[in-house]
């Protein structure tokens, strides 16, 4: 999917009272025939508070960050919602799945409009995902990505309501771990060469994530307490390594090692200067 989002220029914005209400009118330029083109926004029982809002969106529409869809495809509002909202604030690696997610959505429902957007395109969306060889759990990830991106657009009044609410996300297939036993991890053990082989020697005496092996430098090895500390991590960012820092406390913390996997760590340290 393309990352551009196109916008749409807003001229200017007033109040106008319909009934007992007061609505928020912002005029989005002109059609073809030469005819203004409006959106009505809200229904507010108070005038004082119409005119609050009102000053709320020029003031947006001032800084550029207010726009009103006119017929505006699901794929343009995905490309605003992924560079506006989503990557300021969600890490680099979250960032690259909500593509990889919103690219599924694109390929099959990205040319709908917003206004026209139901259920049942929500649906055929995931019977089309269901017929390819995606796994559950990434066919999940698509529908969770959507539905944040949409309860956002219904937040930013663009939409009334989030037509993924009406479909349920597949069920998850509970796949059953398979755990290598004694005499297996001996024979794997055997048959490593290294560097992997001291990767895999660390993952199976500490159960740390691959990312946390991998970003492991001498530093964080305290020798003489035997523990390991787990301040960073490399992570994938589109086939290039990246690494991390851990911000949480519970990603940072220290783990207990055994004198054998010890040994093991001088060996390779030795070897290396």
């Amino acid at each position: 999917m393309s990352l551009k989002g196109k916008g749409v220029v807003i001229i200017r914005g007033h109040l106008a009272k319909k009934g007992s209400k007061w609505y928020i009118v912002v005029d989005i330029g002109y059609n073809e025939n030469g005819k203004r083109k409006q959106k009505w926004i809200s229904g507010f029982t108070r005038k004082k508070d119409a005119e609050k809002q009102l000053a709320e969106i020029l003031q947006r529409i001032n800084n550029n960050s207010f726009f009103v869809p006119q017929d505006m495809p699901l794929e343009e509002y995905l490309n605003k919602w992924i560079n506006d909202y989503a990557k300021p604030n969600v890490a680099p690696t979250t960032f690259q799945k909500y593509i990889y997610s919103l690219e599924k959505v694109v390929a099959i429902i990205g040319e709908v409009k917003m206004n026209k957007l139901k259920p049942y395109h929500i649906q055929e969306m995931m019977n089309e995902l269901n017929k390819s060889k995606l796994g559950s759990s990434t066919i999940t990830t698509v529908y969770n990505v959507l539905n944040n991106a949409l309860e956002k657009a219904v937040l930013w009044e663009i939409i009334t309501n989030n037509p993924c609410r009406a479909i349920s996300p597949p069920k998850q297939e509970k796949k059953e771990m398979k755990i290598l036993n004694q005499e297996e991890v001996l024979i794997l053990l055997k048959n490593l060469k290294e560097p992997l082989r001291l990767v895999v020697l660390i993952a199976i005496n500490t159960g740390l994530r691959r990312g946390e092996i991998l970003g492991l430098e001498w530093s964080n090895v305290d020798f003489e307490n035997k523990k390991i500390h787990i301040v960073n991590s490399i992570v994938n960012i589109r086939g290039k390594a990246l690494r991390k820092e851990t911000k949480t406390s519970a990603g940072r913390r220290a783990i207990s090692i055994s004198k054998s996997l010890i040994s093991e760590l001088k060996k390779t340290m030795t070897k290396q200067k």
